[in-house]
């Protein structure tokens, strides 16, 4: 039997991972001539491509992206990078000389003796690409793991992003931290040596954690826990600081932050701030204090996403008509705003044949989400008509609203036939549209609304 370190060796047909045993990726290899098509895509573009499909983070336990259940005797069949080399010859070609495939390591306690030779060769075949780790603890058998991580953290030197609790202090080349653990015991020594951190996130940040030099540098800045003795300390030192998502409490006075184009905030915060560049807003809770941020900034907007929103229709509507640019409008209804989300499907309706300035003229995406599903037959039919009137805007050669999903808590039976038939007739047409049925586990969370940059 092969060993996994001899296993680049072996001959394509030799090669359905047989040298792992019980690992081995099930099925035939499909003969490559039959595909010419896909052999004639560059192998430069072909490997961008599966960049492409690779996620970010395997999971939370599991170090390989598996395509069946992670049991822990029988077979598996492995996905992601490793499935590629079952297609075809060039595509394990591709697979195997592409080390930025390989780059992602999401590892845990609760490692498997069985995971370790797959991730040892992965670490192989990423060569000298910076790589990406996500360190999990959890009650387990931390055999595997510590086995592993004398490995992995022999490449160190190659770590780009890491989310860890633990000594970071040997990572010249990082730019992405995200750390979650309270209190800043460690992380000092992390950001006395990595100085080329340009985007931090961290669970609880206290006076003094960071340095001030080091703020200077950062562009993207994301903390859940903070106080405004802090922020007043640590903001105005980020001066190049453009994306910026924070929570904390104890406000008090007015921070201008000269070159953010993107913030995330509950809505009290907005009254600390002034932003003349923000360009991307996502508020929390109710928008009272929008429109004074907006007038006192004096920002453009272009994308406003309002999360939990629990305010009023014409509050809402009002919003909207001071910033006529946004493009983007993304709106999660908390439960009671049911009359909010009925008004605004009504002022976002153009009416052919008026006259009358229309609301957010320049909308491209929409997304809606109703979390008290009382969307009944006439708001299906309103949402129908409104789609299809900003789809085809009277007055204009090309459409203008080209994507829009729709999350409901249940589409109900009586209803649903009718629903797809109109969403099919706007898909047709050639526009961007889907009705999601939201249950807690694909309703767009709040990271998904609010993170802007990939975070392990």
């Amino acid at each position: 039997m092969p060993s996994p370190s001899t296993e680049l060796e072996y001959p394509f047909r030799e090669l359905p991972y047989s040298g792992l045993g019980d690992l081995a990726c099930t099925g035939p290899v499909v003969n490559p001539a039959s595909h010419a098509a896909i052999n004639d895509i560059p192998v430069e573009l072909l490997a961008y491509i599966f960049t492409l499909t690779l996620p970010a983070k395997i999971g939370t336990y599991s170090a390989v992206p598996l395509l069946s259940k992670r049991t822990p005797h029988k077979p598996w069949i492995l996905g992601g990078p490793w499935a590629l080399g079952q297609v075809c010859g060039l595509w394990r070609a591709v697979a195997l000389s592409s080390p930025t495939l390989w780059t992602s390591f999401t590892l845990s306690t609760r490692l498997w003796e069985r995971e370790l030779p797959l991730m040892n060769m992965q670490l192989e075949r990423s060569g000298t690409a910076p790589l990406d780790v996500c360190l999990t603890f959890a009650e387990g058998n931390p055999g595997p793991f510590q086995t592993f991580l004398l490995n992995l953290t022999s490449h160190c030197g190659w770590w780009r992003k890491v989310r860890i609790e633990g000594d970071l202090s040997r990572t010249p080349i990082l730019t992405d931290v995200v750390w979650n653990k309270v209190g800043p015991s460690g992380i000092q020594d992390l950001f006395d040596s990595a100085a080329n951190i340009s985007r931090l996130a961290i669970l609880v940040v206290s006076p003094r954690m960071v340095p001030l030099p080091l703020m200077a540098k950062i562009q993207s800045y994301k903390v859940s826990h903070t106080t405004w003795s802090t922020l007043s300390r640590d903001l105005p030192a980020a001066v190049s600081l453009v994306d910026c998502d924070i929570f904390g409490s104890g406000l008090d006075g007015l921070l201008t932050l000269p070159h953010l184009r993107r913030l995330a905030v509950s809505s009290r915060f907005l009254g600390h701030f002034v932003a003349p560049a923000l360009q991307e807003i996502c508020v929390t809770g109710l928008i009272n204090f929008v429109p004074p941020f907006l007038r006192r900034s004096g920002c453009v907007l272009t994308r406003l996403m309002l999360f939990n929103f629990a305010g009023t229709g014409p509050d809402l509507i009002s919003l909207l008509r001071s910033s006529p640019l946004i493009a983007t409008l993304e709106i999660d209804f908390w439960p009671g705003s049911f009359p909010a989300f009925t008004a605004l499907i009504s002022a976002l309706t153009i009416v052919a044949g008026t006259d009358a300035d229309y609301l957010c003229p320049s909308l491209v995406s929409l997304s809606l989400g109703d979390r008290e599903d009382r969307t009944d037959y006439p708001a299906f039919v309103a949402i129908v008509e409104m789609l299809r009137s900003r789809w085809r805007t009277p007055g204009r050669e090309s459409p203008s609203l080209k994507r829009a999903r729709i999350y409901l808590g249940n589409i109900r039976m009586k209803t649903s036939g009718k629903w797809k038939q109109w969403m099919q007739i706007l898909v047709n047409e050639g526009m961007d549209v889907a009705v999601v049925e939201s249950t807690r586990r694909d309703y767009p969370s709040m990271n998904s609304w609010r993170d802007n940059w990939t975070v392990i």
